[in-house]
């Protein structure tokens, strides 16, 4: 079978990148891949099974329609994954005249509903007076901030056309399955939704259970350095909870890194890293993962931790967050709530004991994320429409 994900953007290093390399990798073993996207990193990694990557030729939608028709027409496309549920790509993928017979799969790659919380970090809300903040908010409230309307109304459009026009939508938990039909209002079309969630990279999938004894007293924080991952948040705690004989790490780089490096002057054992491709040697000697985000669809810093025994502590912002930390996945503590999360971390940091203990439970929680077991129920599901 002939597959083409497509995307806004790849190769790229953000999650929606990395997931798919995984996923590439492993339908690579039985089915012949394709990429096309809008824009892509030359820095990234790609795929070692990606057979070809394209890229849409204009800012003009009606010339990126015909290019993707002729596209699937000349690869022999029998099923293309759309990765994102995109509005910039709904109109594209979903046009009418697309080739006969070709089967399509949607993912969205963050929670139902994501778009209202996404809106008030863009640059034009964040860089806002404190004035104007309060003023968007409230017309929001009332219905009348026509910028917030818009942009609520393309992502919700682009969902029920996805829905509309693909055999499958593929959501990251069971848990969104509920939210996503009564976010769109999309119940005659239910039975197309369902969920794989997301799995580990490869080299990750075969690891055996770290050592204890070679771990060090480290805290870690792994992802991108912007607005609505709160990493500010993790800085104040570390003011109040830090030890001299443990180390927060700073893994990753972002817009955010100079005013969080500002922020942390005076605090002791802070190391802000950079950029990171593979932030193996850190979870290798962390002990406790933190994460403060406004939001998460799924969090793959979560279940890259566990893998290696790094037990996480983190605001359930979401039901994709909820998931990672159940049955002994971790520690999730109610959104916002900075005494609670403070308590967390340094119960554990004061009780290795326990600590210990959940670094293994949070290690057999990471093997339903392998990637021999997601790739499976994705090859099922490509099967069962096929």
């Amino acid at each position: 079978m002939n597959i083409l994900f497509v995307f806004n953007s790849f190769p790229g290093i953000g999650g929606v990148e990395s997931v798919s390399n995984c996923l590439m990798d492993c339908l690579g073993e039985h089915h012949t891949i394709y990429s096309v996207s809008f824009i892509g990193d030359s820095t990234a990694p790609v795929s070692a099974r990606l057979s070809d990557s394209f890229r849409f030729p204009s800012v003009d939608n009606a010339v990126n329609i015909d290019f993707f028709n002729s596209l699937t027409d000349r690869l022999d496309i029998d099923c293309v994954i759309n990765q994102g549920v995109y509005p910039e790509l709904s109109g594209i993928v979903f046009n009418g005249h697309g080739k006969h017979g070709m089967k399509i799969i949607s993912v969205l790659h963050g929670m139902p509903g994501y778009e209202k919380r996404q809106f008030w970090t863009l640059d034009m809300m964040r860089n806002a007076s404190g004035y104007k903040k309060i003023e968007r908010r409230f017309l929001a409230y009332i219905g009348l901030n026509h910028r917030y309307n818009e942009y609520i109304r393309k992502y919700r459009d682009a969902c029920i056309k996805a829905v509309d026009g693909s055999d499958r939508v593929v959501l990251l938990t069971e848990m969104y399955k509920d939210m996503f039909i009564k976010e769109y209002g999309i119940r005659r079309h239910k039975d197309k939704v369902c969920f794989i969630e997301n799995p580990l990279p490869a080299k990750y999938s075969s690891m055996k259970e770290p050592a204890w004894a070679l771990k060090e007293n480290n805290v870690l924080y792994v992802g991108r350095l912007s607005a609505e991952k709160r990493v500010d948040i993790i800085l104040e705690l570390w003011r109040k909870v830090a030890r001299p004989d443990w180390h927060l790490y700073i893994v990753g780089d972002g817009p955010e890194m100079g005013y969080l490096k500002d922020m942390s002057t005076g605090l002791n054992n802070v190391v802000f890293t950079g950029y990171v491709s593979d932030p193996a040697e850190y979870y290798a000697r962390g002990k406790i993962i933190l994460l403060a985000s406004e939001f998460e669809g799924f969090c793959m810093c979560l279940i890259e931790a566990q893998r290696f025994g790094v037990v996480p502590v983190a605001y359930n912002v979401s039901a994709g967050v909820s998931s990672i930390l159940e049955c002994g996945g971790g520690v999730a503590v109610r959104k916002d709530d900075f005494k609670s999360l403070c308590h967390s971390v340094e119960s554990l940091m004061d009780d290795q004991s326990c600590l210990e203990r959940m670094s293994a439970m949070a290690f057999g929680k990471s093997s339903r994320y392998e990637l021999d077991k997601i790739g499976g129920q994705w090859l099922n599901l490509i099967e069962s429409i096929a």
